[in-house]
């Protein structure tokens, strides 16, 4: 009878292996966990960031009365060092949304398929499939992006993936490039205009991650070969820890 539950269960898993390592629709079903994961992220996330800076706001405004006698450490501590850490605490929801995210991705053992499947798109760049899932996350927030590429395996890889992140428009700066779309291009051109900058940044990351793996990070290029663990369900007190311990550094 266990055989025959086990038997099953190897059949289900790789059933759903040739769906997820399929070139065409293991690359959709990944590209729709992201964009699920961009959109929670975001949607639960973005209450928490304005709840944090209207808190660190009125804390500042509370310290700086508090302090008014003493104008110089008013200045320090009302301003500086409670505007400064209320603006690194804004980003801690989506960084700990998009970190939970991963963690189950990488514990569930889907991680692993995904640089296998992007493994050839890599090449191009001349790094591994291990980096794609970084560059990706560079849209929505760099610094989850930067922080994931702890899981690259070679140093050379995982240096050039850091030095081409900045170069993925994050979710930061849309408004920004709408802004000055709306205001200098007119409404048939803004969509092709934005377009084309979103593009642009990936071509030249392309470029550049090229041009520094053929001279300052020279290596011979290797395939993320390892074993691939079996797909199972992540558990919940692992993900809890690593969420923890990843945003907490």
């Amino acid at each position: 009878m266990e055989r025959e539950t086990e038997a099953k269960e190897n059949l289900w898993r790789t059933r759903l292996d040739a769906v997820l390592m399929h070139r065409i629709w293991g690359s959709l079903i990944f590209l729709g966990i992201v964009y699920i994961i961009f959109f929670l992220s975001f949607a639960i996330g973005d209450p928490l960031v304005r709840l944090i800076q209207t808190g660190t706001q009125l804390f500042s405004v509370w310290a700086c009365r508090m302090l008014e006698p003493w104008p110089r450490l008013q200045s320090l501590l009302g301003e500086g060092v409670v505007g400064g850490v209320g603006g690194v605490l804004a980003f801690l929801p989506n960084v700990v949304l998009l970190f939970g995210a991963i963690t189950v991705l990488e514990n569930s053992g889907y991680m692993m398929r995904v640089s296998r499947l992007m493994g050839r798109i890599m090449k191009i760049m001349g790094l591994n499939g291990s980096s794609f899932a970084p560059l990706l996350l560079g849209f929505g927030c760099s610094v989850p992006a930067i922080l994931s590429t702890r899981r690259i395996e070679t140093r050379s890889d995982r240096l050039v993936t850091i030095a081409v992140l900045p170069m993925m428009s994050c979710a930061g700066r849309l408004p920004i490039y709408m802004m000055f779309v709306s205001a200098l291009f007119p409404s048939r051109l803004q969509a092709p205009v934005l377009f084309g900058i979103y593009a642009s940044g990936v071509l030249l990351a392309l470029c550049c991650a090229r041009l520094l793996k053929n001279t300052l990070f020279k290596a011979p290029q290797r395939d993320s070969l390892h074993h691939m663990k079996r797909l199972r369900l992540p558990s919940l007190r692992k993900v809890g820890i690593l969420m923890w311990s990843r945003a907490f550094m």
